[in-house]
């Protein structure tokens, strides 16, 4: 009984590792995130420019053409809204070697939030005769709320000829589609 239980779990285990090395990647992919600020010294508002530097290497695959598809995520300012900027590349890999490619640049602007000086009116018929009148002196300021696009992550996602997932990276783990 004891050795029966053991070639089942021991062919159940082996099922379960076929099953694992069948959905395992076959392209290793790495990136990284490449940033260019224009001077935006004491500027409410600020242009960043932003491109993904990717590596890839193909472990074992049947397939030598695939597409890269590399997308970088926005935040609507404002709001919550999330934009996707894509770029698609075919690449051709060999086994063992890597390959060095660069997505297309996406240019964002952004405009912080920030305060105007608001002038008062100057009504003479409501004025007060007394010179020390707090109201009259006060400065006013209204908040301009943030707006434009805000770059908030990027995933790399490699497909082989059949449409099929076989590597992907990602800035963040909510963003990966296999997690």
């Amino acid at each position: 009984m004891k050795t029966l239980l053991t070639i089942l779990l021991f062919h159940s285990s082996c099922l379960v590792q076929a099953e694992e090395i069948k959905n395992a990647r076959t392209v290793n992919v790495s990136a990284t995130l490449q940033t260019a600020r224009d001077d935006a010294k004491r500027k409410k508002a600020e242009t960043t420019t932003h491109h993904l530097e990717i590596t890839l290497r193909r472990s074992h695959s049947d397939s030598k053409k695939f597409k890269v598809v590399a997308i970088i995520y926005a935040k609507e300012l404002p709001g919550k809204n999330i934009s996707q900027h894509r770029s698609t590349q075919t690449v051709n890999l060999t086994s063992g070697k890597a390959v060095t490619l660069t997505s297309s640049p996406e240019k964002f602007t952004e405009t912080r939030d920030h305060k105007v000086r608001v002038k008062k009116k100057n009504n003479r018929n409501n004025r007060s005769n007394n010179r020390n009148n707090r109201n009259r002196n006060q400065v006013r300021f209204k908040t301009i709320p943030a707006s434009g696009q805000k770059q908030s992550g990027w995933a790399v996602r490699v497909y082989d000829k059949n449409g099929q997932l076989v590597g992907e990276t990602a800035s963040a783990s909510h963003l990966k589609l296999d997690r």
